[in-house]
């Protein structure tokens, strides 16, 4: 969930924060209809924002012998 301040601007996240909101994202979409072997494209319209393309693989389980 973003955090906003007074001013109503999006807080900046914490490393920690961003992998529990992205992985809390995966576990809700594996459950859903999303695949996710494929690559995701953002591009965003502000300058000084990077555009970003995000693959996510699937990973095959480990066995724990």
């Amino acid at each position: 969930m973003e955090e906003r301040d007074e001013q109503g601007n999006e807080e900046p996240m914490t490393p920690t924060e961003f992998r529990t909101e992205l992985a809390d994202l995966l576990r809700r979409g594996s459950q859903g209809e999303i695949s996710f072997d494929r690559a995701w494209t953002f591009r965003d319209s502000q300058m000084d924002i990077p555009d970003w393309m995000v693959e996510i693989t699937e990973l095959q389980k480990c066995d724990d012998d």
